[in-house]
């Protein structure tokens, strides 16, 4: 058994001492730039863990298709980043997310896919985030209309989310209930219709809502009677 556990640690050891070459060129050539160094070869574990940072934002008017962005990321692209605070990848061309890319992340407080091609977000793919306080998720093809219930669970830190732009239909009961620390929500430019009484169940912090450009009709300003005093709703521009 002894054995068998050393030759494990050892490959592990082997398989990362080959630094950073085999992730994704976006990201390998970021972390790169963000340590001041030239050779992914020689990219340590230690190395790794003084990032904070990782931001990729690509020229917003290159159109879809573009080889030059990113189609993916995984969390072995992200793999022993367990310092990293900001993790930002805009105006990229990324489908899809597996539900376990951000676990090993428990630093993050700032986390932003916005201006993507997702479709689908994971029921767990927040899973952890305890510290995280600014998410943006807006502006992506998202399908079905709804997010899955229990989400944005855990996430009692987050004070900004912005979800606009991802084709909403429905905001389901309890969605928002652990955001109990939430200031901003930003859901403009969606498809809503209504609200029901329990639509924003747990935002006792709430400061700003903003949900102008959304098709809603005969609105029941109930709804919003538990907000807190002074929380401002912006319905229309």
């Amino acid at each position: 058994m002894k054995l068998v556990l050393l030759v494990s640690l050892i490959f592990s050891s082997s398989v990362f001492a080959g630094g950073i070459c085999d992730r994704g060129e976006d990201v390998r050539n970021k972390l790169l730039k963000n340590l001041g160094m030239k050779r992914c070869a020689d990219v340590t574990a230690k190395d790794l863990e003084e990032v904070t940072d990782l931001v990729i934002i690509y020229d917003w008017g290159n159109h879809k298709g573009d080889k030059t962005k990113m189609k993916t990321i995984t969390k072995e692209d992200l793999a022993g980043l367990v310092n990293l605070n900001e993790l930002v990848i805009q105006f990229s061309e990324i489908e899809s997310l597996a539900e376990d890319t951000f676990w090993h992340l428990k630093n993050l407080r700032m986390l932003d896919f916005s201006h993507n091609l997702l479709k689908k977000f994971p029921k767990k793919l927040f899973a952890g985030q305890k510290d995280l306080r600014y998410l943006e998720l807006d502006s992506n093809p998202m399908e079905g209309g709804k997010f899955p219930v229990g989400l944005f669970k855990g996430l009692e830190s987050v004070v900004e989310l912005d979800l606009d732009e991802l084709g909403l239909t429905e905001i389901q009961p309890g969605l928002f209930s652990d955001l109990g620390n939430l200031k901003s929500l930003d859901l403009t430019e969606n498809e809503l219709n209504t609200f029901s009484a329990d639509s924003f169940m747990g935002l006792r912090a709430l400061e700003e809502l903003e949900i102008q450009g959304n098709p809603l009709k005969g609105l029941d300003k109930s709804v919003f009677s538990k907000f807190p005093k002074g929380t401002v709703v912006y319905e229309w521009e």
